[in-house]
């Protein structure tokens, strides 16, 4: 495990920050989830997305918000953390 968010995913957080609805942001979240097979390799990584999630919750992007949590949950390994984030989304 490294202790840094990969560069696309700042990248791609960083757009959708911007625009939610930036069609080029999210297909790079999509790739991105299936080049990770959903697995997010960083703790750096999980509190970014864990911290776009309640920006673009704030903001009222529920559909961004879902797929954020996806990739969260894919990429958890703690069981009670996992079902915490299922009962968010």
């Amino acid at each position: 495990m490294t202790s840094a968010s990969s560069p696309e995913l700042d990248a791609t957080l960083a757009a959708l920050s911007s625009n939610p609805d930036d069609a080029d942001a999210l297909a790079a979240l999509d790739a991105l989830s299936e080049e990770s097979n959903g697995q997010v390799h960083s703790d750096a990584a999980t509190r970014a997305l864990a911290d776009a999630v309640r920006v673009h919750r704030e903001r009222g992007d529920f559909e961004l918000c879902l797929r954020l949590l996806e990739l969260q949950t894919a990429a958890e390994k703690d069981e009670g953390r996992r079902a915490d984030l299922w009962f968010d989304k």
